[in-house]
């Protein structure tokens, strides 16, 4: 029953989709199999780049050479793969650099995706595009860690004076998870974590020494997070945003097929963490998006967890509703609702933490009340009720805007 159920979405997905997905996964037999019936390639080439597997498709597709696939796509294909692997090898080096910068200066740094996680998954930095670099730090080490951002040529996204950022960090230190830094010369935008995850979700890891590994990427060491604790940060952090990215699902198929994976301790994480639905999610949409074989130690679980198959069922629904939205436009009003019903399954009690969430927004300061008014820091709790009097005021002068 819940197979047959979670089977109605996949008949949505267009044949330019799986194909991009055969592709994507490796899948040879069955991209030649898509390959006899018409594709809108020019479609096929806006799904890839959405969900940021161009690379891995004109791999596939290149290796095909089947007279079916026009020329044009694969020279467009491949000179996006020529643009990303530029940005690619600059990000990987600008990571190992700045990985050195925090060690050297006693700051425990954990690389969270990017180049190492390319290299892990594929052995090739250039094949998994990434916009920007992510650091873990331990939240007590924060300040030094922005200091080195700084004299490294990094400036905060929202300009912040270094007071302002010590409000800041005060004032939403639960509710937010990271800062955004640009580089003033190469234009690398590196986020700064100090926790997993913002509020009203999980926070897995605090960065310790009994949860990194090293991991050699072009001859250096990075520091990565232990294998199973990796795999499921990479789930969280694909399922908190929907999926909405594809690639985020090619990479936990690709993970999930590397030996030597502790499932007992997978889901013992799982279940320590409340992660056990949206690790089981995970493993289903893998198996019915890209055919990866559920592992064996769990597939009873997952067959039988009736949370996991609603919250896939979700998942896939807002997944190709967020493709149609970004890329042709519309669909607002239908995206907006699917984004609700699925937060309400991933985290249950959702709605009523919604609903706390958007009232104590209403007295949290924001960037834009910290940067109106500069208070000393000794009065830096009179944001507290500044906030809440411009909230109204904003509403008054643009009601529309909050219509």
């Amino acid at each position: 029953m819940r197979q047959d159920k979670i089977s109605e979405p996949f008949e949505q997905i267009s044949p330019e989709l799986w194909l991009m997905l055969a592709s994507a996964g490796g899948d040879i037999n069955k991209a030649q199999s898509l390959l006899q019936q018409p594709v809108n390639w020019d479609w096929l080439l806006k799904l890839a780049d959405h969900h940021r597997v161009y690379p891995l498709v004109y791999k596939t597709l290149n290796q095909l050479n089947n007279p079916a696939i026009p020329q044009h796509v694969l020279d467009l294909l491949q000179q996006k793969c020529w643009q990303n692997a530029i940005l690619a090898i600059n990000m990987s080096q600008e990571t190992i650099r700045m990985a050195k910068c925090f060690e050297s200066h006693g700051i425990l740094a954990i690389v969270l995706k990017g180049a190492p996680l390319a290299w892990r998954l594929y052995g090739d930095i250039t094949i998994r595009p990434s916009s920007d670099i992510d650091i873990l730090v331990p939240f007590e080490e924060l300040e030094k860690a922005i200091s080195i951002l700084e004299t490294e040529g990094y400036t905060e996204k929202q300009n912040l004076t270094s007071r302002q950022l010590q409000i800041y960090l005060k004032t939403n230190k639960r509710n937010s998870y990271h800062l955004t830094y640009r580089h003033n010369k190469t234009n690398i935008c590196l986020e700064l974590h100090w926790k997993i995850s913002s509020a009203g979700f999980h926070s897995l890891f605090t960065p310790t020494e009994n949860i990194i590994r090293k991991i050699k990427v072009e001859g250096s060491s990075l520091p990565v997070l232990l294998e199973e604790e990796w795999l499921l940060y990479l789930i969280l952090h694909g399922a908190k945003h929907g999926w909405s990215y594809l690639r985020w699902l090619v990479d936990i198929a690709e993970f999930t097929q590397k030996k030597g994976l502790d499932w007992n301790k997978i889901s013992f994480l799982a279940k320590n963490f409340g992660l056990e639905s949206i690790l089981h999610q995970s493993l289903i949409l893998a198996n019915r998006f890209l055919a990866t074989p559920i592992p064996l130690d769990i597939s009873s679980k997952v067959n039988n967890d009736r949370s996991a198959w609603r919250l896939a069922y979700s998942a896939m629904d807002l997944c190709l509703s967020t493709a149609d939205s970004e890329i042709l436009g519309d669909k607002k009003q239908r995206l907006k609702y699917l984004q609700n019903n699925y937060y309400s399954l991933l985290w249950p009690g959702w709605k009523n933490r919604n609903r706390f969430n958007y009232v104590s927004k209403i007295f949290k300061p924001t960037l834009y009340e910290i940067k109106l008014i500069s208070l000393p820091n000794r009065v830096y709790v009179l944001y507290y009720f500044i906030r809440p009097c411009y909230w109204v005021w904003r509403r008054l002068l643009y009601p529309c805007k909050f219509c």
